[in-house]
């Protein structure tokens, strides 16, 4: 055996793992031990969560069809956005096929993007529908640019 191997007697392999197993995981080259579900429980608990990511290489003010025919249930959880030279006044919103209604997501709308990274949460009016006309497309309004741009932006969702 080599001097920077260790020897760990008895290991389960992956395929029976039980929650109160040990594994062995090397995080920064050191060599530290999780149970089973701990192991797992990153990858379940964001297993249905999607992220999307819109670059915008000049960006104007007016409306971006980011969706415009959503087909899956889901929850708009937030968005990360940040301009690469300038700043923007950005609204996410959820509007019926074909743009009718449009309604701004609560907590993401009138989002002041800078050239820092600003990370925001969807608390309300953020369900898309998959089914029939209403709640169908995603618009992203950008108001006040200035600067060349571009502006990154990053969705976070989770289907149904």
């Amino acid at each position: 055996m080599a001097a920077n191997q260790i020897l760990i007697p008895a290991l389960p392999t992956a395929s029976v793992l039980n929650d109160a197993d040990l594994v062995v995981i090397s995080q920064g080259g050191v060599a530290k031990s999780a149970t089973g579900a701990q192991a797992r429980a990153g990858a379940v608990l964001n297993s249905n969560e999607l992220g999307f990511d819109y670059p915008v290489t000049n960006p104007a003010s007016g409306t971006i069809i980011v969706v415009f025919n959503n087909r899956n249930l889901g929850t708009i959880l937030g968005c990360d956005m940040r301009m690469v030279a300038g700043s923007c006044t950005a609204t996410w919103r959820i509007a019926d096929q074909g743009g009718a209604n449009p309604i701004a997501i609560t907590g993401l709308s009138s989002l002041a993007v800078t050239t820092t990274l600003l990370e925001s949460a969807a608390s309300a009016l953020n369900v898309m529908l998959k089914t029939g006309a209403l709640d169908r497309e995603l618009q992203l309004v950008l108001a006040s640019v200035t600067g060349a741009g571009p502006l990154l932006a990053a969705l976070r969702y989770t289907r149904a």
